[in-house]
């Protein structure tokens, strides 16, 4: 297949039901991605490119799939699709967007699995996504629509987020201090720290008090769900 269709197959799928909303950028899902280009080309694969491992300014000796510099850490990916490949870079970064200059293996495993993302839309899976759109570009009549649909839609919901959002947040921050502290007393602290990371790594968020409320809602019932499960374990009252 001639490496303009393999563009043209990808660009034109509507990745919209596939993206995940996170401190206001949009990412799409790598498992998904993921199922996809395998689904059109089953010999598909992705790579990572391998670095010498530098420990105090010493080579050790080792390979590992991250490269650390002055300035952040960055991840290369190169993803292959019908015998064509393609290889993107990405920093590792906190929940701020900001390169990381000594990140740990959570932050280097999400980092490659966003830098596959966007070797993904080199092949035009979600390219949109980079060019600040919502829908397909797809659509020759209509070009710029999705990038218009996405402006009207954002403004509205500033206009009419609730004054005592603040609040709200604030609320939400304090009932989870809440949680955990009952968890300390009652699994004591190293326990809850276990049930208190597990829920934070299921959502994949760095820093849980600057989730919005349904990110919040969404960590507390995990947490209370953690929770319950690590007091079976132990046998706690």
């Amino acid at each position: 297949m001639a490496e303009e269709n393999v563009f043209e197959h990808f660009s034109k799928m509507d990745v919209s039901d596939h993206v995940e909303k996170k401190m206001g950028l949009s990412y799409l899902s790598w498992a998904w991605a993921w199922t996809i280009i395998k689904s059109y080309d089953y010999d598909a694969k992705r790579e990572y490119t391998k670095f010498d491992e530098l420990m105090n300014g010493q080579n050790t000796g080792r390979k590992v799939d991250y490269m650390k510099t002055d300035t952040g850490t960055y991840v290369e990916c190169t993803l292959t699709i019908k015998g064509h490949s393609e290889t993107e870079t990405l920093f590792v970064m906190d929940y701020k967007n900001k390169a990381v200059i000594n990140p740990d293996q959570a932050q280097i495993n999400k980092a490659k699995q966003r830098c596959f993302v966007k070797a993904a839309a080199l092949f035009g899976l979600g390219l949109n996504l980079y060019a600040g759109e919502d829908l397909p570009v797809a659509s020759e009549d209509k070009p710029q629509q999705p990038a218009k649909a996405k402006t009207t839609t954002r403004k509205p919901a500033q206009q009419k987020a609730p004054a005592k959002k603040p609040d709200e947040l604030e609320a939400k921050r304090d009932l989870i201090k809440r949680y955990y502290a009952g968890a300390v007393e009652q699994l004591g602290k190293e326990n809850a720290d276990v049930a208190f990371k597990k829920a934070q790594d299921t959502l994949q968020a760095d820093d849980v008090y600057m989730l919005n409320i349904d990110g919040m809602n969404n960590f507390i019932n995990l947490f209370v769900q953690d929770i319950k499960e690590m007091k079976n374990m132990i046998g706690a009252k």
